[in-house]
């Protein structure tokens, strides 16, 4: 049965918005590939539009004016709530992701990071906390758009190649759901409270797998990782259906920290099953003066076909509390860690069944650890790869070969 066909036959069900597949079909929008548009035939930019290498050039209040970057790296200010900033960016990469930074003393509380292709429609959009990133799949050249109603100060943009396999925006949909490997994470993110991600899989074997794990730890109270979450807000829920449309399971997930949670789910080889990911919170948490909705996050099945991918694992550090933790039972003897900062320190732990470290390691470039040296009798004692840094946000990739 085809995706057409799924959505009709379903559509026939009564009744169908009382159930949580018809809810999740009715509350789809949001995650950016909308139909919110800001022209309708491609930009054209000219000599009017001022190259920055650096720092902002002001006059960039509109997405005709935006200011041509011709960096990574660059920095601008919004000098009042009504501000707006918009820059273009070109790339010879088709996925980027755009990293924010506000600098020291900055009023910051919840900026709204959009990005747009070349005819001014939405790709995506996220309000950030504090630091965070957004990223969006594009054609190699897109807009950018800086915006707050309640943050003034200077900031920083960063925009990088994306190490990660990220979802197919726009997956709002049964037809437009993001296809899914054996043992291969797609990154996600939740960016509104009505967003839901559509995702499929054929099954291999009669169970499957799920993880789900949270990218991104915002440490809102400041008491640092918390039992459960990483943070205390922000989890989300997994549903998983059928070729038929019939609920198979469901989750609220708590994201034990770090390393995500695993569901276990009764499939039948060979066919097809559609996972969602949404918000299951009725709105979005608020903190005091704060409103969170950071959803980042990393979708795996272990038990669907496979593709012709090598084995790779990436992930964010997005703050000095933050850990990241990779199973590394059957990926093989040689660990390859990569990150797209090379300015920034990470520290690479190695540990056995029990917890106890067997290797650890600062690095500050692209790194091999063969894990049989890593132990005297060269044997695999290391099943666990801990991440962690003592600065502030980098996305890494990890590779996995067989000596």
């Amino acid at each position: 049965m085809t995706a057409k066909q799924l959505k009709n036959k379903l559509s026939k069900k009564t009744p169908l918005l009382m159930s949580p597949f018809g809810f999740a079909l009715a509350a789809c929008g949001g995650g950016g590939g909308s139909s919110s548009s800001i022209a309708q035939k491609e930009i054209s930019l000219s000599s009017n539009n001022k190259r920055i290498a650096a720092i902002e050039v002001e006059g960039n209040d509109t997405i005709t004016a935006a200011n041509v970057a011709t960096k990574g790296l660059f920095s601008g200010q919004l000098s009042s709530v009504s501000d707006n900033d918009y820059y273009y960016f070109g790339s010879q990469s088709e996925t980027n992701a755009v990293m924010f930074t506000p600098s020291s003393g900055a009023a910051t509380k919840s900026p709204q990071i959009s990005l747009f292709d070349m005819t001014g429609s939405l790709l995506a959009s996220k309000q950030m906390f504090d630091n965070g990133f957004i990223h969006a799949k594009t054609d190699g050249s897109f807009f950018i758009q800086v915006h707050s109603s309640d943050l003034t100060g200077t900031y920083n943009v960063s925009v990088y190649e994306s190490f990660a396999t990220y979802e197919d925006e726009p997956n709002n949909s049964l037809s437009s759901a993001t296809r899914l490997y054996n043992n291969q994470p797609v990154n996600g993110q939740i960016s509104t409270n009505k967003d839901v991600d559509y995702f499929t899989f054929t099954a291999s074997q009669n169970i499957a797998s799920i993880n789900l794990r949270k990218l991104t730890f915002v440490d809102v109270n400041g008491e640092g990782a918390v039992a459960g979450g990483g943070w205390p807000y922000g989890d989300h829920r997994l549903s998983v259906y059928d070729q038929d449309g019939g609920l198979v399971a469901q989750y609220e997930t708590l994201h034990a920290f770090p390393t995500g949670e695993t569901f276990q789910v009764a499939t039948v080889p060979n066919q097809d099953y559609y996972v969602t990911v949404d918000d299951n919170d009725a709105v979005s948490a608020n903190n005091g003066a704060f409103m969170v909705l950071d959803k980042d996050y990393s979708l795996s099945v272990f038990g669907a076909i496979a593709s012709n991918i090598e084995p790779r694992i990436t992930g964010i550090i997005s703050n000095d509390e933050d850990i990241d933790v990779i199973d590394l039972t059957g990926k093989g003897d040689t660990v390859v860690f990569t990150s797209n900062n090379a300015n920034k320190n990470h520290l690479i732990s190695f540990r056995d069944a029990v917890g106890q470290d067997v290797y650890s390691q600062d690095v500050l470039d692209t790194t091999t650890f063969n894990l049989k040296s890593l132990s005297a009798d060269n044997t695999l004692n290391a099943k666990y790869m801990f991440i962690s840094s003592t600065e502030d946000f980098s996305e890494y990739l990890v590779t996995f070969t067989d000596i």
